[in-house]
């Protein structure tokens, strides 16, 4: 009898530490019940949404979240008879008059005096995303699933960059890149030499991006890598030996007369430029020197230590002057 009630007490006590443990996105309710007071969402598409507030005094606001422009943006007031509700503008205008429906996430407003889809308003805003076939491949779902520095990886492939630094570079954790780049500030990514191959349209022109930085290591470049990016500066290495059709350039045909290729001379890069006629855009960098970084890092410890020691020499002298001199 005792072991069954203490195993009773242990599921118990489980559940609860379970129960405790789960996080959640959902917000605190604002609903009034039989009642449009409170805040609700509108799904306008993937992640974009609309907010609606109506408070207790007959006031209303309509905001469009992903819309930095507030001219889109209006409030006003409004009064309900006979279940519906008659918005009016600040500017006197009579922005709508809808039949409210209440419905178990949120409530329906119906167009009372014109054919029209019903606006769909949801109480909880995580819970009208993910209604959206699309959420999960958005920035908003991204965020709420990436590192600290704005990356979100899964088994080694880059998915996304969500982060708001205007340089990065790339994890070595990263093997594969296949990626949306979110970051509106972001102008220069490396690609560490750990990566070894960069697939095929891995920036476009969707991103801000306009500097890419290839890392020793890396050795081939895939077709169409940095096609219709835009990039201003493209620096690869002398360990690329194999390079892929039309890596850079535009829609409109061509590269642009702005970009600068940075390579290292007679190197592989430098051949395949040269055969594809853009000898005037490209730049020869000296290699890097690994053990001239690593004397310079070690000349600058040594000094370091040497500095630190001569301190604390001359602040014992003082110390055992001061204990001689009491």
């Amino acid at each position: 009898m005792k072991k069954a009630i203490i195993l009773i007490l242990c599921v118990l006590l489980l559940t609860a530490c379970q129960d405790k443990g789960k996080s959640t996105n959902t917000e605190q309710s604002t609903r009034t019940p039989n009642s449009i007071v409170g805040t609700w969402y509108e799904l306008i598409a993937n992640d974009s949404t609309n907010r609606w507030s109506f408070s207790e005094g007959g006031d209303y606001e309509y905001v469009k979240e992903n819309k930095e422009d507030k001219k889109y943006n209006h409030s006003g007031s409004y009064i309900i008879e006979d279940n519906i509700v008659t918005m009016t503008r600040d500017n006197g205008k009579v922005y709508g008059k809808y039949r409210i429906k209440y419905t178990d996430y949120g409530l329906k407003l119906m167009y009372a005096e014109e054919a029209g889809r019903p606006i769909e308003l949801y109480e909880s805003k995580q819970q009208l995303l993910e209604t959206s076939p699309n959420y999960y491949n958005t920035k908003t779902y991204y965020k709420t699933i990436a590192d600290e520095e704005g990356y979100v990886i899964e088994d080694g492939v880059l998915i996304a960059y969500v982060g708001d630094a205007k340089k990065i570079r790339i994890p070595s954790e990263v093997k594969t890149i296949d990626a949306v780049w979110y970051g509106k500030r972001l102008k220069k990514v490396t690609f560490p030499g750990t990566l070894k191959k960069i697939n095929s349209t891995v920036i476009d022109a969707e991103s801000n991006i306009e500097c890419v930085y290839i890392e020793e290591g890396v050795v081939e470049i895939e077709d169409h890598a940095f096609w219709d990016a835009y990039l201003l500066e493209l620096h690869i290495p002398s360990s690329v030996t194999k390079i892929g059709k039309d890596i850079i350039g535009v829609e409109e045909g061509g590269i642009s007369e702005e970009t600068t290729i940075y390579i290292q001379k007679d190197s592989y890069a430098h051949q395949y430029f040269v055969k594809e006629g853009l000898e005037d855009q490209l730049v020869f960098e000296e290699p890097e020197n690994i053990w001239v970084k690593i004397l310079i890092i070690t000349v600058v410890v040594v000094l370091v230590i040497g500095v630190s020691v001569a301190i604390a020499i001359v602040v014992k002298k003082k110390s055992k002057n001061a204990d001689i001199s009491n």
